[in-house]
């Protein structure tokens, strides 16, 4: 459960020009990491899906710190039903940013 949750997660960020910070063969089931760019800060996003869609996701440490930002993938979010909330999420964000994201970008080519 947790790594199919993990890689519909991961397959939705890459419809949304996101990187994952580990490669899938060593990323683990229950953490996603993923690199920000210039779109949207982490702090922003973070802010934002808290503030909006209350979501609640973390931001990098220590040297990673405003780089990444962390989506955990554990009890009762590890379901399809719990990550699309959190995708559509990310989407809002980025559309509020100024980004140009289609409605359910995220879930393009997905089997959810």
């Amino acid at each position: 459960r947790h790594i199919r949750v993990a890689e519909l997660f991961r397959r939705g960020l890459a419809n949304l020009n996101y990187r994952t910070l580990a490669a899938t063969e060593v990323a683990s089931p229950t953490v996603t990491a993923v690199s920000i760019d210039d779109r949207i800060s982490a702090l922003d996003l973070i802010n934002y899906l808290k503030e909006h869609h209350q979501i609640l996701i973390s931001g990098g440490l220590d040297s990673l710190s405003g780089k990444i930002f962390r989506v955990g993938h554990m009890g009762p979010t590890a379901r399809p039903h719990g990550v699309l909330p959190l995708l559509f999420g990310i989407e809002d964000a980025l559309r509020h940013a100024g980004v140009e994201v289609e409605p359910q970008q995220s879930l393009v080519g997905l089997e959810v």
